[in-house]
């Protein structure tokens, strides 16, 4: 459930059809309904933050050239193909895990955040048993910590998503107009927030711990000083 991984999906979709050629390329542009030019300009732009990781220090010096040879030669931005090469292993070991594309995308957007309240559980009489009764997008209610009450934008892939398994998503951009409408958003999971949010605040005696002064969770106090630990661990990394 997220904007960018849909996004992501799709600018894979676009390098493989280039592989095949123009006229492949061509076809998945215009039955995607997809920008070409937007495709090319995601491209530079990878290669050019993946540059200027390398001149920092994140990534191995070589990986632009490393990924652009893996590319050529069929590889695509999965995690498949890359063994033997410690430039491309840094680059594309988790580049098939979702959860650690979504750990990233929490650690890059927060404070960006909202949170997502589901109304009260409601249940459908069956032959087998009560069943939960699906809920709908419109019973959603979304909040942030500056503006309170917000709306996901209709171009949103989750416009019309009834239910989150979290209640936490982060957002790239927000837009008021008639109301608060917040772009791209990607459901992150609770842990990624405890560990990539702002600072926490474990209250033992509460049972709960509180990351950024605002985003609360339920934790025994067992869970909240492993959690605490955990996080003091990655920031030492």
């Amino acid at each position: 459930k997220s904007d960018h991984i849909a996004a992501l999906l799709a600018f894979n979709g676009w390098l493989a059809a280039r592989r095949q050629g123009a006229a492949a390329q061509r076809q998945y542009v215009e039955e995607s309904f997809l920008s070409a030019q937007v495709l090319r300009e995601m491209d530079a732009a990878r290669f050019d933050l993946l540059d200027t990781l390398s001149e920092l220090g994140f990534v191995p010096r070589g990986a632009s050239g490393a990924l652009r040879r893996h590319e050529r030669q069929g590889g695509g931005g999965g995690a498949d193909g890359w063994e033997g090469d410690p430039a491309l292993e840094t680059l594309l070991r988790n580049a098939g895990s979702a959860r650690v594309v979504k750990a990233v995308l929490c650690a890059g957007l927060y404070p960006s955040v909202c949170r997502v309240e589901h109304p009260k559980a409601q249940y459908t009489a069956t032959a087998s048993g009560a069943v939960d009764k699906a809920t709908t997008a419109r019973k959603l209610k979304l909040y942030t910590r500056e503006d309170g009450r917000v709306f996901l934008h209709p171009s949103s892939s989750q416009f019309h998503t009834g239910k989150f398994e979290s209640k936490w998503l982060v957002f790239s951009k927000r837009m008021q107009t008639s109301k608060v409408f917040l772009h791209e958003v990607s459901m992150v999971p609770p842990y990624a927030m405890l560990i990539f949010g702002g600072a926490l605040d474990v209250r033992h005696e509460e049972g709960r711990v509180i990351v950024g002064g605002w985003a609360t969770f339920e934790a025994p106090a067992r869970i909240g000083v492993l959690v605490r630990e955990l996080r003091a661990r990655v920031d030492r990394a």
